[in-house]
């Protein structure tokens, strides 16, 4: 399985998405699908990314119904306001399922690098969401495989709904925002085991092995390239994030590097790892970088 679906319905579309492209494009992406609003599609620069890239057009614009779909509630419904669209790509990715009948598709940020050919990782055979997780209550689109689970979405855009409109909602998981990244994480722990299924980010986590590739939520991303709240300054860690605690502690440290190999520079994580023999100094690739300050143009592979 090669296809990719990217999601963008804002006023217009970020300079950094045709890095994230061309990487994509590095490693093998066949199919690469985007949902787009009708007013973006018909834009110079949208056409243009489908001539340089042979992007496939999937139209999703928000209508009525998704009014409900509405995080800051503070403010009068804007359909694009970042909150909410973020929420709304769950939407849109069902409508896609459901009109294409492709139901086994990778999806990432905009802001998401790859640095390998998906399609020959090693995955489990069993159908679901799998997904990045970030810190507790958080799930996060730095990496996701939807693989046959259009029932899963479905139940997760009505579950979406009626946390949006629970005035309580926030109170009673304690989170400090209601947005698409909180909301799903209590969705997962509601449903059935193997409906979600959470991608390994550091070497001890579980599928480590069995991928032989860790998944970056936002923390390696960060980590190389900053935040964009810091001045896009290197080496910003968040001790709430799984990988952050891990960067700074003084066990079980992981250590993020760029190193050079021969499809050219290409994410690592270094660490110690037990073994019968002993502990041994061993490295595994990073297969994506969530790069949270958007400067992609300095993380391509070559």
């Amino acid at each position: 399985m090669n296809t990719y679906v990217l999601f963008h319905i804002g006023h217009e579309l970020p300079a950094y998405l045709s890095d994230c492209l061309k990487q994509l494009k590095r490693v093998n992406a066949q199919n690469i699908h985007f949902i787009v609003n009708t007013t973006l599609s018909e834009s110079t620069a949208y056409k243009a990314l489908v001539n340089d890239f042979g992007l496939k057009t999937f139209i999703f614009d928000p209508k009525e119904e998704h009014k409900e779909v509405h995080i800051q509630k503070e403010k009068a419904y804007d359909p694009y306001n970042f909150w909410n669209t973020a929420a709304l790509r769950l939407f849109g990715l069902r409508d896609f399922m459901r009109q294409t009948g492709i139901t086994d598709f990778y999806h990432f940020d905009n802001d998401v690098m790859v640095y390998g050919d998906l399609s020959t990782l090693n995955w489990p055979t069993e159908d679901g969401l799998y997904i990045t997780k970030s810190q507790p209550q958080d799930l996060v689109f730095g990496m996701s495989r939807f693989k046959n689970c259009l029932k899963t979405l479905e139940n997760l855009c009505d579950f979406s709904i009626q946390a949006l409109n629970d005035p309580y909602f926030q109170q009673k998981h304690g989170m400090d925002m209601v947005h698409e990244m909180s909301i799903m994480e209590v969705f997962r722990q509601q449903c059935s085991v193997g409906e979600i299924i959470l991608l390994p980010s550091l070497p001890d986590d579980p599928l480590a092995e069995q991928f032989g590739v860790l998944f970056d939520p936002a923390a390696y991303g960060q980590y190389f390239g900053g935040w964009w709240h810091c001045q896009n300054k290197p080496g910003y860690i968040n001790q709430q994030h799984y990988i952050g605690k891990r960067l700074s502690g003084k066990t079980n440290k992981v250590r993020p590097a760029i190193l050079v190999t021969t499809i050219g520079r290409v994410p690592f994580a270094e660490f110690w790892k037990n073994t019968i023999e002993g502990y041994i100094f061993t490295e595994m690739p990073i297969v994506n970088l969530h790069i949270h300050n958007k400067q992609l143009h300095q993380f391509v592979s070559q």
